[in-house]
């Protein structure tokens, strides 16, 4: 009987260089055990597009009350045919504190993340960050062959995918066999803006795909199966197969389950100023059972939380508070520091109604938004006189029929173009 696990992979990175295009670098701003670290939910706000000098308007996000799930206490789990049953239908929400996300080293070495009744154990290999192993109150799993989380360091367009394979436990009364994949890739950077109107240059956005199955079976019955592949002598040839069976499996499977995870990392501080979760059942080609949430790390928070005892980001936050701060500047410059006119960004992409055109304008400086059929027709056109600052446009797209577009931005002589899909 196949069902789905969910498992939430929290990565952790660095960010070097004060004007040169942003890297993640594991040597200085890798998690540290004893850390803490406040996180509030808000409302969830559409990550946007890929590519350079993106603008995030995260200004204006909403808090949600913290919630987490638990099971009753007058639940009878010996009654509970598990083989049939998923026990997640029992859960119920209740209220949360202010839980902050902490870190602490285990006794096999690893470097263990706690976030809202989840445990993800996390260890280095060479220049890259692996994932063990997996809890929360009803399961747990260690991976065999671990996820890749990412390879160190980190700069845009930098990608990676990973298969991994794990055996475990689900609610003390089945095996589970679980497969997948983790896709990573620096996919953005540009200009932030936080509530508060804290902004943040030289922000790097990860994004991560994770896509998994998994098998639940009687532990008699798992029991049997290793002491068959034992006594086969197969051990061997299923490592070196392993790869392909995931590979296969997901391929196969017409239930899967994914989880599109981004985070924003910026300057100076050691974990995300921002993430936002997408988490959906894929069926038959179809995503059903979405879940979407958003988490803000604030600056002020982090500086609070742990910074007074980070004494290399802590140097490079005050370096940055200088008015006349310099850096030497070179070959691999930042363009958003030199030749970006504006910052946009735009959301949703696939679209069905209308979409949103974010823009971040250095000086008075007029703009244009237009939308063209691929076949170059012009369908819809705006200019746009505007002072310094931030702007939002809406390009209504309702009555359009399903297929592709082009939003194309006219400013101070150049022109972006981008891919709109009209669901």
């Amino acid at each position: 009987m196949k069902k789905i696990l969910s498992v939430v992979l929290i990565v952790p990175f660095a960010v070097l260089s004060l004007f040169s295009q942003p890297v993640l670098d594991a040597s200085l701003f890798c998690p540290r055990p004893g850390d803490a670290l406040s996180r509030e939910e808000v409302v969830f706000k559409d990550p946007g597009r890929p590519g350079k000098s993106v603008f995030w308007d995260f200004s204006s996000l909403i808090p949600v009350e913290k919630k987490k799930i638990r099971l009753p206490e007058s639940l009878d789990l010996s009654r509970i045919d598990f083989t049939k049953t998923d026990i997640s239908q029992y859960f119920h929400e209740v209220s949360d504190a202010a839980a902050p996300v902490s870190y602490w080293a285990s006794s096999s070495g690893y470097t263990v993340e706690s976030s809202s009744g989840m445990l993800t154990h996390y260890s280095s290999s060479g220049d890259s960050l692996l994932v063990r192993a997996y809890e929360n109150p009803t399961t747990s799993v260690s991976y065999s062959r671990p996820a890749v989380a990412l390879r160190f360091p980190v700069s845009y367009k930098d990608h990676i995918l990973s298969y991994y394979y794990g055996e475990g436990n689900y609610a003390d009364a089945l095996a589970i066999t679980l497969r997948g994949s983790l896709e990573s890739e620096a996919d953005a950077y540009g200009r932030l803006i936080l509530p508060g109107q804290d902004t943040l240059d030289n922000v790097l956005r990860i994004r991560l795909v994770d896509t998994s199955i998994d098998e639940r079976t009687p532990h008699e019955l798992k029991k049997l199966e290793k002491a068959k592949t034992k006594k086969e002598g197969e051990a061997e040839k299923q490592e070196k197969e392993l790869l392909k069976e995931i590979e296969q499996a997901l391929k196969k499977s017409i239930r899967l389950h994914i989880i599109e995870t981004c985070r924003w990392y910026a300057r100076g501080y050691r974990y995300p100023v921002f993430e936002t979760r997408r988490e959906y059942v894929e069926e038959n080609g179809r995503s059903t059972n979405e879940t979407l949430r958003a988490f803000l790390y604030s600056p002020a928070s982090q500086r609070a939380d742990y910074l007074d005892k980070d004494p290399a980001n802590l140097a490079l936050l005050d370096n940055l508070s200088q008015p006349n701060h310099s850096s030497p500047q070179g070959p691999n410059d930042n363009p958003l520091q030199v030749t970006a006119a504006i910052h946009y960004n735009f959301y949703p992409n696939p679209v069905t109604t209308d979409l949103s055109v974010e823009v971040s304008l250095p000086d008075d400086t007029p703009f244009n938004v237009s939308l063209y059929s691929l076949q170059g027709q012009l369908l819809y056109s705006t200019r746009c006189e505007k002072h310094n600052g931030l702007h939002t446009e809406t390009v209504p797209m309702g009555n359009l029929l399903q297929g592709n577009y082009l939003l194309r931005i006219n400013c101070s002589g150049e022109t972006f173009t981008e891919k709109i899909v009209k669901n």
